[in-house]
């Protein structure tokens, strides 16, 4: 995915009131304000209520769904992908009392409070990304890629923060 398909799902998805937040290596790139490398696929957040939305709208627009994981416990998961083989991952959150979003439920939840969000850019556009904290925070538990490691280089670079012990 290059920025400007990044940007054209996002412009799809907001032309039907669906606000997705791009976090994993576009979020990351995002809050870094460049891209850094190149990328799979696009990962965004939305809440709950908005996900089937989602789909039907990426949908119209050529793109099918190859995975729905909705896993017990797990995050409401979609990949969808298009004919030039452009790869979207859809993650719902749902909304507590509070205001405050979780992807996935029981033990395995995670938290993205107001402060988990931010503004960043893509290719000269103000988008909205995870934060740089919460992104290290979600690169913990789990071994690292390649990627993964250059991802937390640009954040410590940025922003000082100390990648997951994993990445060290």
């Amino acid at each position: 995915m290059d920025a400007r398909d990044v940007l054209d799902v996002l412009a799809v998805l907001a032309e039907d009131g669906v606000d997705a937040v791009l976090h994993g290596g576009w979020g990351i790139d995002a809050v870094v304000g460049s891209q850094d490398r190149d990328h799979d696929d696009v990962d965004l957040l939305m809440s709950q209520g908005h996900l089937s939305l989602a789909v039907a709208s990426l949908s119209l627009v050529g793109f099918t769904v190859i995975d729905d994981d909705d896993a017990e416990g797990g995050p409401a998961t979609v990949t969808m992908v298009d004919r030039c083989g452009r790869r979207v991952d859809l993650t719902a959150l749902r909304s507590d009392d509070a205001g405050d979003q979780w992807m996935g439920d029981g033990r395995a939840a995670v938290a993205f409070p107001s402060s988990a969000f931010t503004d960043g850019w893509v290719a000269g556009r103000e988008v909205r990304c995870v934060a740089a904290v919460k992104q290290v925070e979600l690169h913990d538990g789990y071994p690292p890629r390649e990627r993964d490691r250059h991802d937390m280089v640009s954040l410590q670079e940025k922003f000082g923060i100390l990648p997951p012990p994993q990445y060290r």
